[in-house]
């Protein structure tokens, strides 16, 4: 393992020694806000939610979910998937007379990350160029490569 990548695990396992997540009970130093909207962004909590579940089955209230990108949710209990195969298998978990169907809730947790910032380990960008072609200039302890 690199020793960064090692770096970044020990870091991680500093940051959140005691995480846990469940039952929206959560460890503090995540900083989670929540709120209502549509704007969800990649690493957002979302819910899905079965307002007519079968109540022999009530892990199939709803699903939560990580946004993964714009077409794309992590499902605890679904997987990677569309959010209309979400919908999908949620309806399928219905009781006999439903009649509401599944749907993505408004409620969005998002990971506060500004005042993770200062942990963040540096990396020294790498610049690959073919010195013949590229005009190279230093202005102070900039070095600028075109």
């Amino acid at each position: 393992m690199e020793k960064q990548t090692l770096t970044g695990f020990l870091l991680f396992n500093r940051l959140f020694a005691d995480l846990y997540l469940h039952d929206w009970q959560y460890d503090e130093d995540l900083e989670l806000h929540g709120y209502k909207g549509s704007d969800y962004l990649p690493g957002d909590c979302a819910y899905f939610k079965n307002p007519d579940y079968n109540p022999d089955t009530p892990q199939w209230k709803g699903e939560n979910t990580i946004v993964l990108d714009e077409t794309l949710y992590f499902g605890h209990g679904i997987g990677i998937t569309t959010r209309e195969r979400i919908i999908e298998v949620l309806n399928l978990k219905r009781k006999d007379d439903a009649k509401q169907s599944a749907y993505l809730s408004d409620e969005i947790v998002r990971l506060h990350t500004a005042h993770l910032s200062y942990f963040a380990v540096r990396y020294e960008p790498v610049v690959w160029y073919d010195r013949n072609s590229a005009i190279i200039s230093t202005i102070g302890s900039i070095t600028y490569v075109a």
